[in-house]
């Protein structure tokens, strides 16, 4: 069942203020290697998630924690440039799901 969803972005607020004060005050590098550590952090998160050795709230957290600093690098680079990014795969995305979704069903179990 589809069901049409409204998302503008992903709907999570950020003090704005925090966010120029953390780039004011920490150099663009130190930004940059902060993301990292958070990318690092959420993919082991991910892991250990589809392990069950962690819980909502942990994964919860690491996702909030990575999207502060993709936050704070949309103030880093251009927001027009991500958004054509984000527009560009956002169609890549419908398109693969389109091929998906025409394909029969094959070596499953059940067919409808």
């Amino acid at each position: 069942m589809k069901e049409d969803l409204k998302l503008e972005g992903i709907g999570l607020k950020v003090d704005s203020r925090i966010i120029v004060d953390s780039i004011n005050t920490n150099n663009f590098n130190w930004q940059l290697d902060k993301t990292l550590e958070e990318c690092v952090e959420l993919t082991n998160a991910i892991i250990h998630y589809k392990r069950e050795e962690i819980a909502n709230e942990q994964m919860c957290a690491e996702i909030g924690d990575l999207f502060v600093q993709i936050s704070i690098l949309e103030h880093l680079f251009s927001r027009e440039m991500i958004q054509k990014c984000i527009n560009r795969k956002l169609k890549s995305i419908d398109n693969r799901n389109k091929r998906i979704n025409d394909k029969p069903l094959k070596n499953v179990g059940f067919q409808p």
